[in-house]
């Protein structure tokens, strides 16, 4: 089997063990296996999504025509990158796409789309007051540890990035742009029936919002937006 074919295996026992079901039988494990941690379920997540980049990057690469690296060859959104200048103290999410526009990607990448790609991956999370969109976001366990902290000035709340959580979001800005495509592509698109017998089952049996959200290539609101209409959820 070739390397890309097996990373692809590999990507969907991942997906399968971050839905809480044994890859190997198909059925759902115990609540109490291993696999049901969060922070497990995290990590396999995570994975996931850098084997889902690896395969990203080497389609791209047999797509592209030779080019002969000593020549004038245009330079990717990775080379690009390579020059981006970290600061060295904490900086705020709209600082950091500013300093990212700066490389001229040729994408548009928004302080908005990096929070939805973080809320997604249980990054961050919003703070519940009745559903407003102007409350802030706070880091969750899981961004703490890449270095993404909460900074209150004045009475307001913001999420910085240290020098860690930066390099963590230019290296995944491919992911993240991906994600962004994936978004525009089924907003608006009609569920099918088909689609909320899937959604449903996965809800009911525990499996995460985001989760769902990813297998469905669809933002988190979306898919709440979705229980509600099924029911499922106030």
């Amino acid at each position: 089997m070739a390397e890309i074919e097996i990373i692809k295996r590999a990507i969907t026992y991942f997906n399968k063990m971050v839905q809480g079901i044994n890859p190997l039988t198909g059925e759902p494990v115990s609540s109490d296996d291993l696999i049901r941690n969060e922070s497990i379920s995290f990590c396999l997540a995570y994975v996931s999504l850098l084997l889902n980049q690896i395969i990203e990057k080497e389609e791209s690469s047999a797509s592209e025509p030779f080019l002969d690296k000593t020549s004038d060859a245009p330079k990717t959104i990775a080379d690009k990158l390579e020059a981006f200048e970290f600061s060295e103290t904490p900086i705020s999410i709209n600082d950091l796409v500013q300093r990212i526009q700066t490389l001229n990607l040729g994408k548009k990448l928004t302080s908005q789309l990096i929070i939805k790609w973080l809320e997604e991956l249980s990054m961050l999370i919003k703070s519940e007051d009745g559903g407003n969109l102007s409350k802030p976001y706070f880091p969750t366990e899981s961004g703490k540890t890449i270095g993404m902290m909460a900074f209150v000035n004045e009475g307001k709340s913001f999420v910085l990035f240290d020098q860690e959580a930066q390099h963590f979001i230019v290296d995944n800005i491919p992911s993240i742009l991906s994600y962004g495509n994936a978004l525009k592509e089924n907003r608006g698109k009609p569920w099918l029936p088909e689609d909320d017998a899937k959604l449903k089952a996965l809800y009911l049996k525990g499996t995460k919002i985001q989760v769902i959200a990813a297998e469905f290539r669809r933002s988190a609101g979306a898919i709440r937006s979705r229980l509600r209409h099924l029911g499922l959820v106030q």
